[in-house]
C-alpha cells in the first residue's frame, strides 16, 4: 500500500494539471491504472508496466498510465516491445502451433482408416 500512496500522491500533486475527473478516474477504485503503476512500483527490478496508451504529458482530462509510470520511474513498454524483449515472434508462434494442430489431424485422419 505504500507504492500505491506514492502513486495517489503523485496523481495529487498535478491537479493543476488534470481535471478533477481525470483523477477521480485514475486513483478510482474500480479502474486499475493506479494500482498496475503501484504494484510495478512496489518492485521496479522485476516488474515492467505492459500498456497500449501512449504518452499524452498535455492531455488534461486523462492521466494516462506512461505519465504516471515516467514521473516515479517505473518502466514500461507496449505489448509488441513486450514480446520483443521475451524473445518472443509472434508471428512464427501462431504458425509453429498451427502445423502441429496440423499434424495432429493428419495423424488423426490417417490412424482411423
Amino acid at each position: 500500500m505504500i507504492a500505491y500512496g506514492k502513486v495517489s500522491s503523485w496523481a495529487i500533486s498535478r491537479a493543476d494539471h488534470y481535471m478533477p475527473n481525470a483523477l477521480n478516474e485514475f486513483l478510482d477504485a474500480d479502474e486499475a491504472d493506479a494500482f498496475i503503476v503501484a504494484y510495478a512500483l512496489s518492485d521496479l527490478v522485476n516488474r515492467v508496466v505492459v500498456t497500449q496508451e501512449k504518452s499524452d504529458p498535455a492531455r488534461k482530462n486523462k492521466v494516462k498510465i506512461p505519465e504516471a509510470c515516467n514521473a516515479l520511474n517505473v518502466h514500461f513498454v507496449n505489448t509488441m516491445d513486450m514480446f520483443r524483449q521475451l524473445g518472443e515472434n509472434i508471428l512464427k508462434s501462431i504458425f509453429a502451433k498451427n502445423i502441429c494442430d496440423l499434424s495432429f489431424s493428419i495423424k488423426l485422419v490417417f490412424s482411423s482408416e
